[in-house]
């Protein structure tokens, strides 16, 4: 029979109200198993309720890869063919970027598992006890349906620690490298492997990068901030007279000028300063643009940090209105799951009212497809994006 845990009346009637996929400790009863180990999953008198991963460290105990009485146990041929099913959902991207993400954890059945591509590069990290014990075996159906170069292992997230597996960065296959080249549409990036922020490229973004590339006005004025390797402004710069990348992080503005150059591009002005303070000098200074592009780091990283990065996505948004001129462009996005669509949509209309301005939303964007929602779970949708035309 396998390895089996039974919930507590709680745990099967929220599995049964909401089928989440994650069962937190305290809805756990009785039953044993090896971390990372696929099990059985009953109700308290027995009833069949489906097949999922298991964690001894973390919070969440179990993360279901299949719900129902009718749940089979998956072999390696079948776990093949989900990631098979994986790739090929994520087909209709070739025609626009070698860049994709293959796995995108529980909403593609692997939970805790990410595996991005980066042309003849793969990179994938572990999140839970399961992915680390599926690795060999991913590695093995890269090689056998992309042969990737190199498979580079990003095990450095802080939430591995949670799940008593160490943090690490080792290569898999191949030799080690500092970074690839990819394109996203006619655009090529040179994506940080060894030291870039997550596996290397925000993915997520593809789609909202490229319809910001339809509203630049040829000629324009373009400001992104926290501009990372520069893949917002790089698209802007097809189109744009001049384009200002922010970012505090020196070894990041490096990035966004190395980029520059490898796209003969040389109307991209690279600045390395803090947000902030840079745009209210920028205000100060009666500076005025185009199109204005918001995308900073995830400011609610869980619950307790909600207000302050509501603050901080109100000041943001304030300097942003503040320097797009009359008739011009601002795209400003969250990553934070903590902060939903609504609440940031009302944080940003605040600060269009702080600044006296009004504005037409044009646009809302969301995660890029090879990053899909799984709908009973919530957690996997996050990223929003306001595009907004500034009177």
């Amino acid at each position: 029979m396998g390895a089996e845990f039974r919930l507590t009346g709680a745990g099967r009637r929220r599995l049964l109200d909401t089928r989440h996929p994650w069962v937190f400790r305290d809805h756990l009863g009785a039953g044993d198993a090896t971390s990372g180990a696929l099990v059985r999953v009953l109700a308290p008198d027995g009833e069949p309720l489906g097949i999922a991963a298991y964690s001894a460290k973390s919070k969440i105990a179990l993360r279901f890869v299949q719900i129902g009485v009718d749940a089979v146990m998956p072999n390696e041929d079948g776990l093949r063919a989900r990631f098979l099913a994986a790739l090929e959902r994520r087909a209709p991207l070739a025609a626009t970027t070698n860049a994709v993400r293959l796995i995108s954890s529980e909403a593609d059945g692997f939970p805790g598992l990410i595996v991005d591509a980066y042309g003849d590069t793969c990179v994938l990290s572990a999140l839970t006890p399961f992915a680390e014990l599926l690795t060999p075996d991913i590695v093995r159906w890269l090689g056998e349906t992309l042969a990737p170069e190199v498979v580079l292992a990003k095990n450095d997230s802080a939430v591995r620690e949670l799940e008593g597996l160490p943090r690490e960065v080792k290569v898999l296959v191949g030799e080690t490298r500092a970074s690839t080249v990819i394109r996203e549409s006619d655009v090529k990036l040179a994506v940080p492997l060894q030291h870039g922020q997550k596996t290397g490229l925000f993915l997520d973004q593809r789609s909202n990068r490229l319809r910001l590339r339809d509203l630049v006005p040829p000629g324009s004025r373009v400001l992104d901030v926290f501009s990372y390797v520069g893949a917002f402004a790089l698209q802007a710069a097809t189109k744009a007279a001049e384009v200002l990348a922010v970012d505090e992080s020196a070894r990041a503005t490096g990035w966004i000028a190395e980029n520059a150059a490898l796209n003969g591009f040389t109307n991209v002005r690279v600045v390395t300063e803090n947000a902030f303070p840079f745009l209210r000098q920028l205000v100060k200074d009666g500076e005025t643009f185009d199109v204005v592009v918001l995308d900073p780091p995830a400011f609610a990283k869980n619950k307790r940090e909600i207000e302050d990065a509501l603050r901080g996505y109100r000041e943001l948004n304030v300097r942003g209105f503040r320097l797009v001129k009359p008739g011009g462009v601002l795209v400003t996005a969250s990553c934070s799951y903590h902060v939903d669509e609504t609440t940031f949509e009302d944080v940003v209309r605040a600060a269009a009212a702080d600044a006296g301005r009004d504005a037409l939303v044009i646009g809302r964007g969301a995660q890029d497809l090879d990053h899909p929602v799984l709908l009973s779970l919530p957690e996997s949708r996050y990223l929003k994006c306001l595009f907004l035309r500034v009177r």
